[in-house]
């Protein structure tokens, strides 16, 4: 048995001793305990049990994302949460009414006429800003816990043009490749109003997290990115390798990747779609996308074949 369970044990075998002497009218085997109400002790047992259901109660948990991103994702530790796993692939043909051959898939991952998105307390939409149009699935389920990628798209911006009046909570995530599986989730929020039930939720799944303003590339994304586009002026330039600039990056920066090989990892279609994105967003010249970018972009190129 668990220390923690020994001493919850210890803490009941204390109470119900405390609510034998109070329930029958006797004296309580020590003096200081006299002055103990006993009304307050029963308070306080019934508190303890209900604190013990809390941190038990389990969350049904559905995942959606591409495979990529869901095979990263797995590697994510989220307590008190029974999770399913859904590939955006398979929404997709259900949305276009097409028939879906089944293949073979992980256990744990399910088709979309498996599962009914109504019922789970939480869904991780880890596409969302690429696939606002799953809205459709979580705007009438009350009080629904929704938490969607929101890089490439503003949270404002998905809700404004979807012409819906949500009855979920919506939160954004960094929910690139190569972020998920990180000790702090970069979220943002909808309404200011659920930042009590977005802290709730986080600690209930055991997960630390970083709120953000809700704006194009959150923050760490649109660092990487820009970092990724500069680099790809110095390598048009012609002054430096593409290994060479990488190394110098993760020498000087302390970053766990260097740009081109970052690029590799998030997908250069989501460094490009996040550079765009901005560009479009600002206008400022600062954003103004690297021909080479595009280049690889078009030729569905990686840095390092």
């Amino acid at each position: 048995m668990a220390p923690g369970a020994v001493f919850v044990l210890r803490i009941d075998f204390f109470m119900v001793i405390l609510i034998f002497f109070c329930t029958n009218n006797r004296q309580f085997p020590l003096p200081f305990m006299q002055k103990i109400d006993k009304t307050l002790i029963v308070s306080c047992h019934l508190n303890l049990l209900t604190s013990q259901q809390s941190r038990t109660t389990m969350k049904n948990v559905l995942v959606i994302g591409t495979r990529r991103r869901l095979d990263e994702f797995r590697n994510v530790k989220l307590e008190n949460a029974t999770i399913s796993y859904l590939d955006q692939f398979y929404l997709e043909m259900d949305q276009m009414d097409l028939p879906i051959e089944e293949m073979e898939k992980p256990q744990d991952e399910y088709y979309i006429d498996q599962v009914n998105i109504a019922t789970y307390d939480i869904v991780f939409d880890l596409a969302l800003d690429e696939h606002p149009e799953n809205l459709d699935h979580y705007v009438g389920n009350v009080n629904q816990v929704v938490i969607g990628g929101a890089v490439k798209i503003t949270l404002a911006q998905m809700v404004a043009e979807s012409g819906y009046e949500l009855e979920c909570k919506l939160f954004g995530m960094n929910a690139l490749p190569s972020f998920l599986d990180r000790a702090v989730f970069e979220m943002s929020i909808l309404a200011p109003e659920d930042s009590q039930l977005l802290a709730k939720t986080m600690q209930e799944l055991g997960r630390e997290f970083e709120l953000v303003d809700d704006r194009i590339g959150m923050v760490t994304p649109r660092i990487v990115c820009m970092i990724i586009n500069e680099a790809c002026f110095v390598l048009k330039e012609g002054t430096a390798e593409i290994a060479d600039v990488d190394q110098a990056m993760k020498l000087g920066t302390n970053y766990p990747h260097g740009p081109f090989e970052w690029a590799d990892l998030m997908g250069l279609h989501n460094v490009y779609d996040v550079v765009k994105a901005l560009r479009e967003d600002t206008g400022e010249e600062k954003y103004k996308m690297a021909p080479l970018l595009k280049q690889y972009y078009y030729r569905e190129q990686n840095f390092y074949s």
